[in-house]
């Protein structure tokens, strides 16, 4: 059976740049629009890099901890051979462990926010504050739960054989995490759908804003999967010595969990960068149409005061349609204040 690390490599750069991605191209939606940054937008910079802190951490997990490859066996005990690669693969996966827990908190918590910019009325508000509220609670008890899951930490790493201390149950804490993760997904997911058809805008414009928020089910998806290989990791480690690769599948599924997470909490911000992108497109069709137009007619025409004039009223005519456009594009910045965000 071959190693995963090609799989997971690829996966951790990729979901790593498109998170760098997505961040990016949200700043830059805000920058046209000249909306003020709010928490929301910092919220999913903090995402962003919990993702590649645990990008960086699972790449040295792959390259100095053999994560995604074959354990070597002892043929004496039949038991994995400690060495010092196993060691950095437990350090790193214990790290993997609580860095995941910011990632997807930060996430939600940017979402809620950015909700509570498009969105108003007062029951809508104090849902949003809950959750709020649940969210930020949960991301920094499970937080410390993870990083204080044994005392000392290092028991994390090493065996407990012939040292004091004591861990809580793994399993039970991932099932609480990762359970409680997909449900307050799937609540962020749903709360906006009755603000949409409120709006007072056509049908085709309410899908195509549902169908945007609905790619955060991708996010729901990924936890689902993510839950089931991590359940199932922890709960047969005693019986599977080869814990490098039978981890691995949980492991880049966190990855594309978190990566995910980034991008489809920017994904809502993206509709004037292509408002913007149309609107600079149409107005070089136009100069360059002009353009070709007045050479054309220059070489058939002897260049007099009626052909000067004609001109002169080809540019007015161009400033004039430029001024529409502009105005247009006013009318569309407009519209995206009072919406703060799509």
């Amino acid at each position: 059976m071959g190693d995963l690390k090609p799989t997971i490599i690829g996966l951790t750069i990729c979901f790593g740049l498109l998170s760098i991605i997505a961040v990016l191209l949200r700043f830059n939606a805000r920058k046209i629009t000249k909306a003020p940054f709010g928490a929301d937008d910092y919220l999913a910079f903090s995402a962003m890099l919990c993702t590649l802190f645990l990008c960086v951490d699972v790449l040295i997990a792959v390259y100095d901890g053999n994560l995604g490859g074959h354990l070597r066996i002892d043929p004496t005990t039949g038991e994995p051979i400690q060495s010092n690669s196993y060691l950095v693969f437990s350090k790193c996966l214990w790290v993997a462990q609580f860095l995941s827990v910011p990632a997807a908190g930060f996430n939600k918590l940017s979402v809620l926010f950015l909700y509570r910019r498009i969105f108003i009325g007062k029951v809508f508000s104090a849902i949003t504050i809950c959750m709020i509220v649940i969210v930020s609670i949960w991301n920094v008890s499970f937080f410390l739960a993870n990083l204080l899951d044994c005392i000392p930490i290092n028991l994390n790493w090493r065996p407990a054989v012939g040292t004091s201390g004591f861990c809580i149950n793994i399993l039970t804490m991932f099932w609480a995490i990762l359970i409680s993760d997909i449900l307050t997904d799937a609540i962020i997911l749903t709360l906006p759908w009755y603000q949409i058809w409120k709006l007072k805008m056509s049908t085709a414009r309410k899908l195509q804003i549902s169908a945007i928020f609905l790619l955060g089910g991708l996010v729901v998806g990924a936890g689902i999967v993510r839950c089931i290989l991590s359940v199932g990791g922890v709960a047969s480690q005693n019986s599977d010595f080869d814990y490098t690769y039978s981890r691995s599948p949980a492991v880049y599924w966190t990855i594309i969990h978190s990566g995910a997470g980034v991008i489809s909490s920017c994904l809502p911000t993206f509709r004037p960068l292509i408002t913007h992108y149309r609107i600079d497109k149409s107005a070089y069709a136009l100069r360059s149409y002009w353009t070709k137009s007045t050479m054309f007619s220059g070489r058939k025409s002897m260049p007099t005061s009626d052909s000067h004039s004609g001109q002169t009223g080809s540019q007015s005519e161009l400033v004039e349609m430029k001024g529409v456009g502009a105005g247009q594009g006013g009318m569309h910045q407009e519209n995206y204040r009072d919406y703060n965000a799509v």
